[in-house]
């Protein structure tokens, strides 16, 4: 390109693109518009509602209603100032009871962050290594499983198209979605992968611990091999620290680059551990843009909620104060006792309830659309991708376009050409 020309193509930039290319981070501020598409919150609202019910079946099968017996893994018992705990277990204990007892309940209370689907699934996680009793384990697992597959089909939608619509392609929510279910599979084995490395390593040291139930030698051999033992502990941090930063940028991986279940992986890592820092300025970005978006989803949904029943009820006869706007729960309450036939309190609880589920279909889809913009911009630092190059190959069976053929065999490829139409066999 000669002198001229960049000079006059610098000139058609605008200011704002300008910008963008010098704070190529600004580009996080599309979050928004591209997340409140509608097809991308359709795709988000099945998500909510499908995590919703199955997560509340495990629950109801799992989890007693009155757990809350101490663990049973071992018959040794640790004074309380020895246990080890990542988070309050009493109030984890409540929030599955909650699922239990009223799903769209604890949906709702769940859901009032932008971060809530990554936070439920890292407590999942957490949750595999603080169980509360052999139940409680299997519904960590099960819970965690369940939402690796709402993540790799839904997210993985939801990543795609907003890879596209980023990236001016343009979206299609079918095609889309044969491509995330296509590369579901793959985009599920990352995180499993390590997962399944996590296990295998804690099975060994769990092992190893019923060699200190041999009476006199068995701790004394445990104290001599404890080194081991911490060698293994630092592995078994590093790939839990891993996998819970990591898991959404394997996702975005699979649906951005159509890798396979090993580039997955290794993108995800190697973007944290290359650029820990810039990650995490993108992430707190993405969480205090999402937090004001989702105050104004929030405001507008519970408003439209309120409205609809003030007017009706005018109508009805009814009072309804217009103060409590601000109170999902409170709205989903009111929906209740607003008609005295059952089956209209049903159909409109049905209503009521799919409303008020619009901030927490907003909130997952804000989060697969950040962490995709994310990924593009930690693509570009580390690798030097630009932000406008994706996989366009939707389809398994298209073959990709010949290279240019140049040089030697180029000229020997013209002159079989020109010989060709001369030769009579």
């Amino acid at each position: 390109m000669s002198e001229f020309e960049e000079s006059d193509q610098n000139f058609q930039i605008t200011n704002v693109a300008q910008l963008q290319r010098w704070l190529p981070w600004l580009r996080m501020f599309r979050g928004f518009r591209i997340a409140i598409d509608y097809q991308k919150m359709l795709a988000a609202f099945f998500a909510v509602v499908l995590w919703g019910l199955v997560s509340s079946l495990l629950t109801f099968m799992l989890v007693g209603q009155n757990e809350n017996s101490p663990s049973s893994i071992t018959s040794r018992q640790f004074p309380v100032s020895q246990q080890i705990r990542f988070s309050n277990p009493q109030e984890r204990i409540d929030v599955v009871r909650s699922m239990r007892s009223d799903p769209l309940t604890a949906v709702i209370s769940r859901s009032n962050k932008v971060s809530w689907f990554y936070e439920n699934v890292t407590q999942s996680i957490l949750g595999l290594v603080t169980f509360h009793n052999y139940r409680w384990w299997w519904h960590a697992w099960l819970q965690l499983l369940w939402g690796l597959v709402i993540a790799a089909v839904f997210g993985g939608l939801i990543s795609r198209m907003a890879a596209r619509e980023f990236t001016g392609q343009g979206r299609s929510l079918i095609r889309d979605t044969k491509f995330s279910l296509k590369q579901a599979p793959i985009v599920l084995m990352a995180p499993l992968i390590s997962l399944v490395s996590f296990a295998l390593l804690w099975s060994i040291n769990w092992i190893s611990g019923f060699v200190g139930r041999i009476p006199v030698v068995g701790e004394i051999v445990l104290a001599i091999c404890w080194g081991m033992f911490l060698l293994s502990g630092l592995i078994l941090f590093l790939l839990l620290l891993g996998l819970i930063l990591g898991w959404p940028l394997m996702v975005c991986s699979g649906a951005v680059e159509k890798n396979d279940t090993f580039d997955a992986l290794s993108r995800a890592f190697s973007y944290l551990l290359n650029r820990p820092w810039y990650a995490l300025f993108l992430t707190c970005i993405a969480f205090a843009y999402g937090s004001l978006t989702m105050l104004f989803v929030t405001f507008a949904t519970s408003l439209t909620v309120t409205l609809s029943f003030s007017s009706v009820g005018a109508g009805l006869g009814q009072e309804i104060s217009i103060t409590s706007f601000n109170n999902l729960l409170v709205l989903k309450d009111l929906s209740q006792g607003y008609f005295e036939n059952s089956f209209a309190t049903k159909i409109l609880g049905l209503w009521i309830g799919a409303a008020l589920l619009i901030p927490a279909a907003y909130a997952f889809s804000f989060f697969w659309t950040s962490t995709t913009i994310g990924y593009f911009l930690l693509r570009r630092r580390e690798d030097g991708t630009p932000l406008h190059e994706i996989e366009l190959n939707d389809s398994q069976t298209q073959s990709r376009p010949e290279l240019a053929v140049v040089g030697i065999p180029a000229a020997e490829l013209r002159e079989n050409n020109d010989k060709a139409p001369s030769d009579p066999y």
